[in-house]
C-alpha cells in the first residue's frame, strides 16, 4: 500500500540538484548586483554633476563639486561629495561609499570639478574612474570643457 506524499530519497535527490543550480547561479547572480552597485554610483555622481552645472548656469556663479576629503589633496572621492558654491555654501551632499566596497578616484589627482555660470568646466576636461573589486567592469565618468558628461563602461 503506497501513501502519498515523497520518500527521503526523492527529497534528497531534489535538493542535490537544487543545490547544483543554485551553486552555478551564484556567481552570475553575485557579478549583476556588483555592476548595478557600480552602475548605481556613477548615476549618483552624474546626477552631482548635473545638480553642479544646472545650479551655476541658474545662479550665475561658480558652482562645483568637491570630494569630501578634498583637504588632504587626496583624489579620493570614496568617502562622499558636495555641491557647493564658491562660499563652500553645501547645495547638496551625498554620502560615503566606505559601506559598498567602491573606489572613487579621478585620473588627473583632482579633488574638485567646478562649473562656471554658463555651465562649461572651468578646469581642464576631468576624468573619473569608479571601480568595485571583485566587478567585472569599472566606469569611467568624462566631464568635457562644455560641461557634458559621459560615462564609459570599461
Amino acid at each position: 500500500m503506497r501513501t502519498t506524499g515523497f520518500t527521503l530519497i526523492e527529497m534528497l535527490i531534489t535538493l542535490v540538484i537544487a543545490s547544483i543550480i543554485l551553486g552555478a547561479a551564484y556567481p552570475a547572480f553575485n557579478n549583476m548586483i556588483n555592476e548595478n552597485r557600480l552602475t548605481t554610483t556613477a548615476n549618483s555622481f552624474i546626477g552631482a554633476l548635473s545638480i553642479a552645472r544646472n545650479e551655476a548656469i541658474k545662479r550665475g556663479v561658480q558652482i562645483s563639486v568637491v570630494a569630501k576629503d578634498a583637504s588632504d589633496n587626496n583624489n579620493e572621492w570614496g568617502r562622499g561629495w558636495t555641491v557647493q558654491d564658491a562660499a563652500s555654501n553645501v547645495i547638496r551632499d551625498f554620502p560615503s561609499l566606505d559601506q559598498q566596497n567602491i573606489s572613487l578616484n579621478s585620473t588627473n589627482n583632482f579633488s574638485t570639478i567646478t562649473f562656471n555660470a554658463r555651465g562649461f568646466l572651468a578646469t581642464n576636461q576631468d576624468t573619473v574612474n569608479l571601480q568595485l573589486p571583485g566587478a567585472s567592469s569599472t566606469r569611467l565618468i568624462t566631464v568635457t570643457a562644455s560641461g557634458v558628461t559621459r560615462i564609459e563602461k570599461k
